[in-house]
């Protein structure tokens, strides 16, 4: 709604501030170079962050170059994910890592491992009888299964999101 606003300059803006607001969103909007890159940034940072995702087809941009399950306990290794997450800017959703002062001892500090953040306020996991927050549920869904679509994962499998859906309402009761 208001990137309407932002980009409707056909008629005089309410405000000063909508004003100098249209000028710098207009100062940092490159349509022309948006279209020519598309995807591919998203693809880059799925390659480079997790070596491509295993939901997209073999040999399609930003898919895994390798048909094995990253997540097998021989394979995975929470540290070096960790190190490309705040390597590339990143913090770490499943879980947080906290160093504070000891609270029974303030020469001391101490390591905290505290409950992960999740896409969307952990109420709206948890809560399935309101409404309003049942339709949010719905339009974060729909956002995960068309950008997925988007990429390229295919129709068979979408399944997959319900299941990253089901991890997030997991972390969110914690």
């Amino acid at each position: 709604m208001y990137i309407v606003h932002l980009e409707d300059t056909s008629t005089s803006p309410d405000s000063r501030g909508l004003e100098l607001a249209q000028v710098y969103y207009a100062s940092c909007t490159n349509e022309h170079e948006i279209d020519k890159l598309a995807l591919k940034p998203l693809q880059d940072v799925l390659i480079r962050m997790f070596e491509g995702w295993r939901l997209l087809p073999p040999g399609t941009p930003g898919s895994r170059s390798d048909l094995e399950d990253p997540f097998t306990p021989q394979k995975f290794d929470l540290t070096d994910l960790i190190g490309r997450f705040l390597q590339f800017g990143h913090g770490i959703d499943i879980f947080q890592l906290l160093v504070e002062r000891d609270p029974k001892n303030s020469s001391r500090f101490s390591i905290t491992l505290a409950p992960g953040v999740v896409s969307m306020q952990p109420e709206y996991y948890l809560e399935t009888s309101d409404l309003k927050i049942t339709r949010i549920v719905q339009y974060f869904k729909d956002f995960m299964r068309n950008y997925s679509i988007m990429l390229g994962v295919e129709e068979s499998q979408l399944g997959a999101l319900e299941k990253v859906f089901d991890l997030e309402t997991q972390i969110a009761k914690v």
